[in-house]
């Protein structure tokens, strides 16, 4: 090889690949992971709204027992619920600060939202004083 010849040898090549993957690769890296973390912050910013949604769904169905899990329709599907409604006095001694048959009808209620794929989870509780019906 003569001094004349002008060009890259194999080696700088090879060096100026590697350098190029490397970058490529921590850009796909740094891609993926602003993906996550938006789909991340979309759930929390989403699953108070709708829990309070359900909720509010709950107390006007009166928290029918044959309906206490399903889903969202339209814009959020995939996005799922349940709920569980507990007896008051489970959860503490009520009986001594409210009187007769008034603990009973003290309820704790926990509504659950899971992302599409239940992979992450929102859960709201709350205490409700149900009247006879």
């Amino acid at each position: 090889m003569t001094v004349s010849e002008k060009g890259f040898t194999l080696i700088e090549v090879m060096v100026a690949m590697a350098v190029l993957a490397i970058a490529l690769a921590s850009l796909f890296k740094l891609q993926s992971s602003a993906i996550s973390l938006a789909e991340a912050a979309r759930f929390k910013s989403l699953a108070p709204v709708l829990a309070r949604q359900q909720m509010a769904a709950l107390e006007l169905a009166g928290y029918d027992p044959d309906e206490l899990s399903g889903g969202f329709e339209d814009n959020h599907q995939g996005y799922t619920w349940s709920c569980e409604v507990e007896n008051g006095d489970d959860a503490a001694d009520w009986e001594e600060i409210l009187s007769g048959d008034r603990a009973e009808r003290l309820k704790r209620i926990s509504l659950t939202i899971y992302s599409p794929g239940q992979a992450r989870r929102f859960t709201l509780n709350t205490w409700r004083y149900l009247d006879e019906e």
